[in-house]
């Protein structure tokens, strides 16, 4: 019972004028996170009612009291002056959004209460308002007292995070400088600084585009065949991702192929080998040549953080066809032949989509991913008995989600060759 006295109390130190100058409520928000996953809502219970106790105090002294204790405080605390009167200006342009973000503004959050009541502000209004302000700014210190008592390795790996947040270190650099840029326009009162901005965004991510794709999609790690390790087909996992963090959604990799190099499959089908921006070193003009065959470049795909080996995509117009992309994956235990994963898919159509660390217009798939998987089925069956054939529950069924861009059975198609390559190549 004392503790939770005592998380109430900070809380309403945290809020209360005066008193907010040397109580810091984190720790209090904190501790109620923690307590929440325990199991135990009291603590949240105390923490919320402390804050809203201490926001509508601090409201009515200043509404009570405000033009003395104002000028009190400035005495005792001369630097609060820049504070007060920072306030008073946001509070007469936005009063509803101050007050809802109140607890968000750093030093100024200290005073937002006590200037509402001072600023004449509806007591009504505020007092709805500050529980919207303390779900926000409360809120988010709970949540991270929950994780850290779960443990927040096990709900977010911070090393793809960070990794997620290198790969997107242009956009952040884009967007930091965009809102540097429109506020100095805004300082300086330039007409059209909304225009000037998008044509500023518009040119970097246009730009950010061109490096990433002409210049910086080949700066990967080539790993050698060595390099992998003898493994188990139900051991694998069978997800590619648009980057090298899992957390892009992610595409579904359906196809095994047991044997020396699957550009013999390929051949077979008389399927094209497509060019890919990580391993050909393509120029911008290279390009537009192949979009004039109607050989647009594969976009890259990652499994296990390394790009695509090769890819190949059906005779097909730019924006719909079949493709595929193969990764070398190791050593097939039981054979001790070479194993490759492929992702087999169709593009049906362009569209605008979040693609490692850039913003960019690629193909969309299709979702259904199993229609595409027994096409090759059907197409390698009709060859007769060249190929060894099975559709095996390798992967659990799949729906679209936030996660995944896909549907599917589970089944992945795996493919053994019963013929030379030599062979092959003459089918």
């Amino acid at each position: 019972m004392l503790h939770q006295l005592g998380l109430l109390l900070g809380a309403f130190g945290d809020a209360f004028i005066g008193i907010n100058l040397f109580v810091p409520g984190e720790p209090f928000f904190l501790f109620a996170g923690y307590q929440l996953h325990q199991g135990s809502i009291n603590a949240l219970c105390m923490v919320l009612l402390g804050a809203w106790l201490g926001d509508n105090s601090s409201y009515w002294i200043g509404r009570k009291y405000g033009v003395n204790m104002r000028r009190r405080v400035i005495t005792w605390r001369p630097k609060t002056s820049r504070q007060f009167a920072r306030c008073r200006l946001l509070l007469r342009q936005h009063p509803r959004k101050v007050i809802i973000l109140s607890r968000l503004l750093g030093p100024v959050a200290w005073f937002i209460p006590f200037a509402a009541g001072l600023s004449g502000v509806s007591f009504g209004v505020f007092s709805v308002l500050s529980i919207v302000a303390i779900a926000i700014g409360v809120g988010q210190f709970v949540l991270w007292g929950y994780w850290i008592a779960a443990g927040i390795e096990s709900t977010i790996s911070i090393a793809l995070l960070l990794e997620m947040l290198n790969e997107h270190r242009g956009l952040i650099i884009i967007v930091i400088s965009a809102a540097g840029l429109y506020a100095g326009l805004k300082c300086l009162k330039i007409r059209w600084a909304k225009l000037l901005l998008a044509g500023y965004c518009l040119t970097s991510l246009a730009w950010l585009n061109y490096a990433h794709f002409f210049w910086h999609s080949d700066d990967f790690i080539v790993h050698s065949y060595d390099d992998y390790p003898s493994l188990s087909v139900d051991k694998i996992s069978y997800k590619a991702y648009a980057g090298q963090s899992t957390l892009y959604a992610a595409q579904a990799i359906n196809l095994i192929y047991i044997g020396e190099d699957p550009d013999f499959v390929m051949q077979s089908l008389n399927w094209l080998e497509n060019k890919t921006f990580s391993r050909d070193e393509l120029e911008f003009a290279d390009y537009i040549s192949l979009l004039k065959m109607s050989q647009a470049p594969v976009s890259d795909l990652y499994w296990n953080q390394q790009p695509q080996w090769s890819a190949y995509q059906a005779p097909g117009s730019l924006t719909q066809r079949n493709h595929v992309r193969w990764w070398y994956a190791g050593r097939d235990e039981p054979t001790g032949q070479s194993l490759w994963l492929g992702a087999i898919s169709y593009d049906q159509g362009l569209g605008v989509e979040a693609y490692h660390g850039i913003v960019t217009v690629l193909h969309q798939i299709d979702p259904n991913v199993d229609l595409q998987r027994d096409f090759i089925f059907d197409a390698l069956q009709a060859q007769g008995t060249h190929w060894s054939l099975s559709r095996r529950a390798l992967t659990p069924a799949q729906q679209i989600d936030r996660r995944h861009d896909y549907h599917t059975d589970g089944r992945v198609l795996v493919i053994q060759s019963n013929q030379q390559p030599s062979t092959l190549a003459k089918l």
